[in-house]
């Protein structure tokens, strides 16, 4: 279209587009409109009144008269001499700087086999440059990590610095005027910058590389716990971004040469990203270097496919808190299958009479006197909380606030059980807890809890329950391992679930289905419900030595406390290429001002650095540089020097699969919102010639005022030509011809 319009009216569209139409011929505007007049009034004179006047229609001849002052209106136009008055670059007085990104993903193929970065170059040397120097003159840089000055560019960079890059190229302009800065770049910034774009001149951006390379894999996002308890199971969630169709895949954890989890998928056309749930033992405690990668058959790019990531495995226990009102059934079962698991500490508090308690695992007299604690500092002494079928009247309003608060701010996990005095027959209904569990419960006339009688209910797991691990039994897929259970004997009624809530398991009969176990994150934690106090029949309807029982309960209560979120959290992660983010929520009590950070990397010297205070009351952050690959440890010590508080360690691993690539395609996205920011425009490849146009005509730099004649344009002999034309179709039509 900007072709059409630059042949149409003999000059560039963007000068048209900034220009000012002028009249500078032998015939001033005023003396052609007065021409005009007088020789449009004889026209229509002779027309009306001449002998030849009644040979054609009235109408006919209005046209034909119309017409013809048209024409005449267009002569006497040419002679007033119209041109096009806008302003340009003044030739020898300007710069345009261009910038080429070098990094390693401009290294990567063309359709034609030649790289991004020799595309980039070649629109340089057979376009752009020849076409501005006649105007400006034209500076190239390279950038990635930083910008540099150059004429041998090679696509090696670790990174790339795109929007730091266009704020800083100006500054080598200070003696003379830059007009634009021209962007030559597959559009990726990985350095994850953000906010506000600024630069003095326009900055106009051109796409190199594909939008879409077809058949590539790769893993975008690996989330993985970076700490665990020993023997544990680990969920590790891993997102896929792949343009592939129908092509098989799988997906693998590995620790060196031992496999630890894998699992295959069909890739589909539909679904451009996939998310794929593994789970693997924690194994010893120490520290894990794992492997996350992803082998397909059509994958076109190898070096994206593999994500290393550091898993340290801690050799403590999770606490669980058991508070159970009355001895049942449910009450010994479930602690027999948590007491044996080395991996989880029980501690269990159960009122055998009106008067009586029985406490087990407390290892103090004094403590949970009342079943559950009451002071924020004790808030951290468990990671899961169970409740079991005991009254809200038994429990004071700051054990209430208590337990909601253990869920939304110090983010652990609860559980509650039915029970004649769970959920609504207890009373939970008008108590703080209510807003954490993921069900909606309301008192009714009637018991919520009841018998399933006679009836066979089985248990199955939904869509989400079966990607979930905590109720996976051996890694089964077959359905039968849930169909062949002892049928469960109560269950509890709900109201409805709230809008967070997942069902992970349902209590099936024929087409009727009820939720039973069903979770939901709730400020900082996890709530769940098991509408059930019946699991024991797994256990006592089975052989001596079937699992199921007992896998289940370890299943579900290590996956709430793998959930929960540390006491004393710190985390530590790659920010960008060679830079730590680090940032800690203090435990209770802990001064900020206390807090001492210590980086330690591979063979070299320990060093400090700073911590600020964050978004949040009790949380600190900072940044810290480190070598670009390696793994490196952050110690974080929360109390005074010679105090005996801990030490906080993370370990976090930099390197591994190249920046450069976790996004190997095209970012439009990011050149569109850099040029529209700073006034320019993102151009294809294919325009580089309406590119030196605009620059030429509009934005910065020293500016002269040029006159382009436009009684040559054709566009108006064309409208004269059309004019005649239809006045000949005309006269024809009505037989004068």
């Amino acid at each position: 279209m900007t072709n059409w319009i630059a042949w149409l009216f003999g000059v560039p569209a963007e000068a048209l587009a900034q220009g000012e139409i002028v009249f500078d011929g032998i015939v001033s505007p005023g003396t052609a409109l007065i021409l005009g007049a007088l020789a449009c009034g004889f026209v229509i004179l002779t027309g009306l009144f001449g002998h030849n006047a009644s040979r054609l229609a009235v109408a006919r001849r209005g046209s034909v008269l119309a017409l013809q002052c048209a024409f005449i209106g267009g002569v006497l136009a040419l002679l007033a001499g119209p041109a096009l008055e806008v302003a340009s670059l003044r030739p020898g007085e300007n710069a345009v700087a261009v910038l080429i990104d070098t990094s390693r993903s401009m290294a990567l193929p063309e359709a034609d086999g030649a790289s991004r970065l020799e595309a980039a170059q070649a629109l340089l040397d057979d376009t752009l440059r020849p076409a501005l120097s006649d105007v400006a003159r034209v500076v190239v840089f390279g950038f990635d990590a930083g910008l540099r000055s150059g004429t041998a560019l090679d696509a090696t960079g670790a990174e790339t610095r795109l929007l730091e890059a266009v704020q800083i190229a100006p500054d080598a302009f200070a003696a003379e005027a830059l007009a634009a800065v021209v962007v030559l770049s597959d559009g990726a910034d990985t350095t994850g910058t953000t906010g506000q774009i600024e630069s003095p001149v326009p900055v106009h951006t051109v796409g190199i590389g594909p939008t879409e390379m077809p058949g590539e894999v790769r893993i975008g996002r690996v989330a993985l716990p970076s700490s665990v308890t020993a023997e544990s199971l680990v969920t590790a969630r891993v997102t896929l971004h792949h343009s592939a169709a129908g092509s098989p895949a799988r997906v693998e954890i590995r620790e060196g040469d031992r496999l630890l989890a894998v699992k295959a998928l069909d890739l589909d056309a539909a679904r451009p990203t996939e998310t794929v749930e593994l789970s693997f033992g924690a194994g010893k405690a120490g520290l894990h270097d794992l492997s996350v990668g992803v082998v397909a058959e059509s994958d076109s790019l190898a070096g994206n496919n593999r994500v290393m990531r550091l898993l340290t495995v801690q050799d403590r226990r999770h606490r669980v808190l058991y508070v159970e009102g009355a001895p049942r059934w449910e009450y010994k079962y479930l602690r027999r299958a948590l007491a044996r698991d080395d991996v989880l500490e029980l501690v269990s508090w159960l009122r055998t009479t009106e008067r009586k308690t029985y406490r087990q695992g407390t290892g103090n007299t004094e403590r949970l006197v009342n079943g559950v604690p009451q002071s924020a500092d004790a808030q951290f002494d468990f990671d899961v909380v169970v409740l079991g079928s005991v009254s809200a009247t038994h429990f004071s309003p700051e054990q209430h606030r208590w337990l909601e608060s253990f869920v939304a701010e110090r983010g652990g996990s609860l559980l509650a059980l039915a029970g004649r005095e769970s959920l609504a027959d207890g009373g939970w209904d008008v108590q703080p807890l209510a807003r954490a569990l993921p069900v909606v419960i309301d008192r009714e006339t009637s018991p919520t809890y009841k018998s399933l009688g006679e009836a066979i209910w089985t248990v199955t797991p939904t869509t989400a329950g079966r990607r979930a691990s905590l109720v996976r039994f051996l890694d089964a897929e077959d359905s039968d391992v849930w169909d062949s259970l002892p049928p469960l004997a109560d269950f509890q009624s709900v109201v409805g679930l709230k809008p967070a809530a997942t069902v992970l398991l349902e209590l099936a009969d024929g087409a009727t289905a009820r939720p039973l176990l069903v979770m939901q994150p709730y400020g900082l934690g996890t709530a769940a419900v098991l509408a059930t106090a019946t699991t024991w029949r797994w256990q006592m309807r089975t052989p001596p030595d079937d699992p199921r029982h007992e896998l289940f309960w370890r299943h579900l209560i290590r996956q709430l406390a793998e959930d929960a979120r540390p006491g004393r959290s710190l985390r530590v992660e790659e920010e960008q290429p060679g830079r730590l983010a680090v940032r800690i929520a203090l435990p209770p009590g802990a001064d900020p001002a206390d807090a001492r950070a210590t980086l330690v990397t591979e063979g070299g010297t320990p060093r400090s650095f700073a911590l600020e205070t964050g978004a949040s009351d009790g949380v600190l952050q900072g940044s810290v540089d480190v070598p670009p690959d390696g793994v490196h440890r952050v110690d974080v010590r929360t109390g005074p020097d010679g105090s005996s508080a801990p030490v906080m360690t993370r370990f976090a691993r930099t390197g591994g699969t190249p920046v450069e690539l976790r996004s190997p395609v095209r970012d439009d996205g990011l050149l569109e919102r850099l040029a529209e920011a700073t006034g320019g425009r993102h151009w294809d490849a294919r325009d580089i010639a309406a590119l030196v146009e605009d620059i030429r005509y509009g934005g910065a730099g020293v500016r002269t005022v040029e006159t382009i004649p436009l009684w040559s344009a054709p566009v108006l002999l064309l409208f004269l030509l059309a004019l005649k034309g239809l006045e000949w179709a005309i006269r024809r039509g009505g037989g004068r011809i």
